[in-house]
């Protein structure tokens, strides 16, 4: 998730929010994802704040993502395609591919658990996807 402040809360268990902004008395604020709400970081329930840790690479510039397709696994592993909207380029030369979910968020595919890869149709080893064995499977 990009963090609009250049934060990420930590939390115990494990979890990392981006921080949204921050409160009237200078604590972190996170959108809980569950709830829709603006939270301290403090007020999460079931974690405990551990830390901030700056976000390394910033987003410098996003570019359209002409014909780029997102493929994933359905339940019965058979493949489907999402178009990318979006690749968002960082300082250091990073790129990360952008879709819309469900809920129409940006989001990198990359972090669903039923992504398989990104492809582009003029590629010279272009191809309808397959699923890979290990993902099939797995369902």
């Amino acid at each position: 998730m990009h963090s609009p402040t250049g934060w990420n809360a930590i939390f115990k268990p494990y979890r990392q929010e981006p921080v949204a902004g921050w409160d009237e008395a200078g604590y972190p604020v996170i959108v809980d994802a569950a709830t829709g709400r603006r939270l301290t970081v403090h007020d999460l329930p079931d974690h405990e704040f551990c830390n901030l840790e700056l976000v390394r690479h910033s987003f410098m510039t996003a570019l359209p993502a002409n014909d780029w397709q997102v493929v994933f696994a359905d339940n019965d592993g058979a493949a489907f395609h999402v178009p990318v909207l979006a690749w968002l380029f960082t300082a250091d030369g990073r790129a990360t591919p952008v879709i819309a979910d469900a809920d129409g968020s940006a989001v990198d595919p990359r972090e669903l658990g039923n992504f398989v890869q990104v492809w582009h149709p003029s590629s010279p080893t272009a191809r309808i996807p397959s699923i890979p064995a290990h993902l099939k499977e797995s369902n």
